[in-house]
Formats: structure tokens, C-alpha cells, sequence
């Protein structure tokens, strides 16, 4: 027996297996097209990331405080030590004789009186030079170092950053130009 026309087309019509491939082709067709049409318009008009200077500077500020407090006493007791030798060094033979005057008479001290004179006055000036070292508020300090990175960190983000191009090139033919924003 003969079919119609019609009969067949419905037949054919009812597949599942030719409607899903039908319907996934065309679901990635479209699919491909946006992605490629997005990629345009971002290869043309370009990525702008925004950068937050108070963010970084503020992480920066704090390691740097940090740090500070961290090397302080190492660097305090360096400084001792070489304050220590130069007295010695800028001290030595400076005192070439010494001598008591009384009235008009004047009476010549001994070597050994002067050499433990210059001793002690050495050791006077290394105590005064690491109490005022020792009496050094190393918080404040720290502190005031962090502020001033801050503030440079601050200041070259938004001078050095800020309206800067730079080109990411995924793929050879492909040039995407990524703008900083630095708030």
C-alpha cells in the first residue's frame, strides 16, 4: 500500500534523533556567535581593571610597620656597636696633656690620671649615646615609616598607573588592550 505524501513527511518529521541534532546545532551556532561577537567587542574596546590605591597602600603600610618593629632592636644595637668604636676612634689622643690650675700655680696631672679621664669620659659618652637610643619610642617610629610608604605607595599607583595600556595577547592574532584604573 501506497503512502501519501503526508503520511511520510510525518514519519520523517517525528525522528528524536534528527530534532536534537537539528536543535543542537543551531543551539551552538548561536552560541559560537555571541562568543565570538563578545570577543570583538573586547578586543576592540579593551578591559578596563580598577586598582584601589587606599587597598594597597594600606597592606603596604602595615608590613612595613611591622617590619620596622621586627629590625628595630637589631638595628639599634648595630648602631651602639658602631657608635661605640667611633668614640673610641674619634677620642683616642685627644686629650695630649692635662693639667690642674690653681690660682697662679699650675700643676701637671699624670699620664694615667688623663688616660683614665679619657676612659671615663668615653664611657660617659656611650651611655648617653645608648640611653638616648634605648629611650627611642620604636612603635612611633614604625609607625611614622608606614605612614610615609603609604603615602608613596598612594602617589606612584596614581602617578605611575593610572590611564596605563597594556596589551594581553592570548593568542597571536588576538591583542586585547587592558586599561588601570587606579582609584
Amino acid at each position: 500500500m501506497a503512502r501519501s505524501r503526508l503520511e511520510r513527511r510525518r514519519a520523517e518529521a517525528i525522528r528524536p534523533g534528527r530534532a536534537f541534532l537539528w536543535g543542537a546545532g543551531v543551539g551552538l551556532l548561536v552560541s559560537a556567535s555571541l562568543v565570538l561577537a563578545l570577543a570583538g567587542v573586547v578586543a576592540q574596546r579593551g578591559l578596563q581593571v580598577v586598582l584601589s590605591a587606599d587597598e594597597m597602600a594600606q597592606v603596604v603600610r602595615t608590613q612595613v610597620t611591622r617590619q620596622v618593629e621586627a629590625d628595630f632592636p637589631a638595628m639599634m644595637a648595630q648602631v651602639k656597636a658602631d657608635a661605640a668604636a667611633q668614640i673610641k676612634t674619634q677620642m683616642k689622643n685627644k686629650i695630649d696633656g692635662g693639667a690642674v690650675r690653681i690660682s697662679d700655680v699650675v700643676v701637671p696631672l699624670p699620664p694615667e690620671v688623663l688616660s683614665q679621664f679619657q676612659g671615663r669620659l668615653e664611657s660617659i659618652v656611650q651611655s648617653s649615646i645608648a640611653s638616648a637610643l634605648d629611650g627611642m619610642d620604636v612603635h612611633k617610629l614604625a609607625t611614622a615609616y608606614g605612614d610615609r610608604a603609604q603615602a608613596m605607595v598612594k602617589a606612584s599607583l596614581r602617578q605611575q598607573l593610572d590611564g596605563k595600556t597594556f596589551f594581553y595577547s592570548p593568542v597571536s592574532w588576538v591583542s586585547i588592550p587592558v586599561t588601570l584604573r587606579v582609584q
